[in-house]
């Protein structure tokens, strides 16, 4: 029978794999060199078992796997994946009470998919969606309470169409609008009563037409004129 050469090296590269992670070594013997690690009294790149306030593999220096991440009192703090010493995968980072501070994923060594960060009482805090690094999509801020706080959209980093902001209990605070990262058009803020306060105006990010500000009974207690960005009356 012919033997297949690409399995006696896949074989071997399995032995050579095994063998090289029979050696472990605490966290604090190594020496980072961009990346790759090595121990202390060794320059070749490690490879085996990690433990100490982080712990997990060294391939050929570089982390692979799972990796858990602990402060000087043993709190955990950070899990996190890595492919040949890049984040890649599933991360999760924690309060020093062991609540989850913060969830989300990377791809390449870049923030992607859905993250989601939390207050110190489990409530979410912040949702946000990545793309290569980036925000793109729905952002959302929330209260302590529950109660969403502010939300708008990002493309590829930058602010885009309208975000709106609330107070604690439900109402609307303002509502501003963004065009590719860049304050345009009407802005709009309230009080707690949802009475008008201010109607200022923007294009391509500079104070631009009328500006309007609004006494408590509703009626306009200052109304100025922007061009450019300068005030001309």
């Amino acid at each position: 029978m012919k033997k297949n050469p690409s399995f006696y090296l896949s074989f071997v590269t399995l032995l050579i794999s095994v063998s090289s992670l029979q050696s472990e070594t605490l966290w604090k013997n190594l020496n980072d060199n961009n990346g790759v690690y090595s121990k202390i009294d060794d320059k070749n790149p490690f490879s085996g078992e990690v433990s100490g306030t982080a712990s997990g593999k060294l391939i050929y220096g570089k982390k692979t796997g799972a990796w858990k991440f602990f402060d000087d009192d043993g709190n955990l703090r950070y899990i996190e994946n890595y492919l040949e010493g890049v984040e890649h995968g599933f991360f999760k980072s924690f309060y020093t009470n062991g609540h989850v501070f913060s969830s989300g994923y990377f791809s390449n060594g870049l923030e992607d998919e859905v993250w989601t960060f939390y207050h110190p009482n489990g409530q979410v805090r912040e949702k946000i969606v990545y793309a290569k690094g980036k925000e793109n999509g729905l952002w959302q801020f929330y209260y302590e309470n529950g109660n969403l706080m502010s939300e708008g959209t990002y493309i590829l980093g930058l602010e885009e169409g309208i975000f709106r902001t609330f107070y604690s209990n439900g109402k609307l605070s303002s509502l501003e609008r963004f065009k590719n990262g860049r304050k345009e058009g009407l802005w709009e803020s309230y009080d707690e009563n949802g009475r008008i306060l201010e109607e200022i105006n923007y294009k391509d990010d500079k104070k631009e037409g009328i500006w309007k500000y609004f006494a408590s009974d509703g009626s306009i207690q200052t109304i100025e004129t922007y061009r450019n960005g300068i005030l001309v009356k």
